[in-house]
């Protein structure tokens, strides 16, 4: 590849990941004011969040936002007028900043943002139910694909009987976390990983599989011994998603932005094959070694 080919794929693959960035802070923008009010934890989240994306530039209402934050953070406390005065100024970037989405990509990303901030501080509220519900409404393209799907059918359930019970409450606000990867309590990061949301778990493998796909990044062994393990039992390694696939194992070392990378795309061709009617079956490395042990 010649230099300036080299040059202008970086621009490129700085460009989308801006647009990713701006994206997903646009979509937790949205869910953290989704209930009409912010708490501490909410606070530190964006701010952990904000810190830790390195392609948004800190200019303009990013940098605005990362300097409020840090003044209401510096002496310990936040008092209600704080809250009060952070939130007006989110309402402020929505109004007059917001970007429109160009692509199912931008929708997701968005998404997933959204799922973020309304579960940054472990509680899905009744409000931030709705804020979800209408998210998705006013989006019904993003409902066709994975998140959306997901996340429209657990409403649907939710919603069937005219009565949102604490249990639905508590079940939605862990579908959030596991869509969005959110971890924000459990480890300080706010960055998620979600690919082991869309697996199943497999107590043994059917002799009828003859095909396997590995995709990511592997913890506990290399790719070629991985090949070889499924070789060993009989199982053809493919480099693809068919129809024909029967097993697609995914790699435990997840990139947060797995949803828009190769490994992103064989997941959501395992998932549109499982609409579809067809057996391909999804598992994580841990579930594989469970498997082969």
């Amino acid at each position: 590849m010649q230099a300036t080919e080299l040059q202008n794929t970086s621009r490129f693959n700085q460009a989308r990941n801006f647009t990713k960035s701006l994206m997903a802070l646009q979509g937790i923008l949205k869910g953290l004011v989704a209930d009409t009010k912010l708490n501490e934890l909410e606070i530190l989240y964006l701010e952990t969040w904000i810190t830790s994306h390195s392609a948004l530039p800190l200019e303009g209402d990013v940098l605005d936002l990362q300097d409020n934050i840090s003044t209401i953070l510096s002496d310990g406390v936040i008092n209600s007028a704080e809250l009060k005065d952070l939130q007006e100024q989110i309402n402020d970037i929505l109004d007059y900043a917001e970007i429109a989405p160009s692509c199912i990509e931008d929708l997701t990303n968005e998404l997933l943002g959204f799922v973020s901030g309304i579960s940054a501080d472990n509680t899905v509220t009744i409000e931030e139910l709705e804020g979800l519900l209408a998210w998705l409404n006013d989006n019904p393209e993003c409902a066709k694909h994975w998140p959306g799907d997901v996340l429209s059918k657990k409403l649907i359930e939710i919603l069937e009987d005219g009565i949102v019970e604490p249990d639905e409450l508590e079940d939605l606000t862990e579908t959030c976390k596991m869509v969005a990867g959110q971890q924000f309590l459990e480890t300080g990061a706010a960055a998620g990983m979600a690919t082991e949301f869309c697996a199943t778990q497999l107590d043994f493998l059917p002799s009828s599989f003859s095909t396997i796909c590995f995709t990511g990044k592997f913890l506990q062994k290399t790719r070629a011994q991985l090949k070889t393990q499924a070789e060993n039992l009989g199982i053809k390694p493919v480099k693809d998603v068919t129809q024909s696939l029967d097993l697609l194992v995914i790699g435990s070392l997840a990139n947060p932005n797995w949803r828009f990378t190769s490994h992103g795309r064989k997941i959501e061709k395992a998932l549109m094959n499982k609409k579809k009617g067809v057996e391909t079956h999804i598992i994580t490395e841990d579930n594989w070694n469970m498997l082969i042990s």
